[in-house]
């Protein structure tokens, strides 16, 4: 039993990285809507999830567009920077660490923890691809991605707090 429970935080702590870096995206989009309106004009008209169906088409604004977390983290660190505020930036180091979980692969030499992370490159021309990343996913390691991500969030939902406090409850 007292395998299971390690197994099961493990697992926790596992999707509170995932979890966190999903929030932290969604933060950076909410705050470029509402703060960015160069990009898109005035705010574009609010869309109901519960109305919209697949093959509908919706104006495009930063809750739907294609830009990868690096693109959103430039953006809002031009923003934050430009209005003074380089002390609420997001760590740059963030994009990697997303990029490793979202197209890296996560593999043990057993069925138990602690696995590894490996993130490999795109294949050269001689069919040869470079290892990116290694990462040994101990319960340590996972507890400093979690502080490391919620800690970028908190710096975003105070930027939100300081442009656009409509937005945060």
């Amino acid at each position: 039993m007292q395998t299971q429970n390690l197994f099961d935080n493990y697992l926790r702590d596992l999707g509170k990285v995932i979890g966190n870096l999903h929030s932290l995206e969604l933060m950076l989009r909410l705050f470029l809507h509402n703060v960015d309106l160069e990009r898109y004009g005035s705010l574009p008209p609010e869309v109901s999830l519960d109305d919209i169906q697949v093959g509908n088409f919706v104006q495009e604004n930063y809750f739907v567009n294609y830009d990868s977390l690096g693109d959103l983290v430039k953006k809002y660190n031009d923003i934050v920077t430009s209005r003074g505020m380089s002390e609420l930036r997001v760590d740059e180091s963030t994009i990697k660490l997303r990029d490793a979980f979202a197209h890296g692969r996560v593999l043990g030499s057993q069925p138990s923890p602690p696995f590894t992370l490996y993130k490999f490159g795109k294949p050269s021309r001689k069919c040869r691809v470079k290892v990116q990343r290694i990462a040994n996913l101990t319960e340590k390691e996972l507890a400093e991605y979690i502080r490391h991500v919620l800690n970028q969030i908190k710096k975003v939902e105070e930027a939100c707090k300081l442009y656009c406090p409509e937005v945060i409850g």
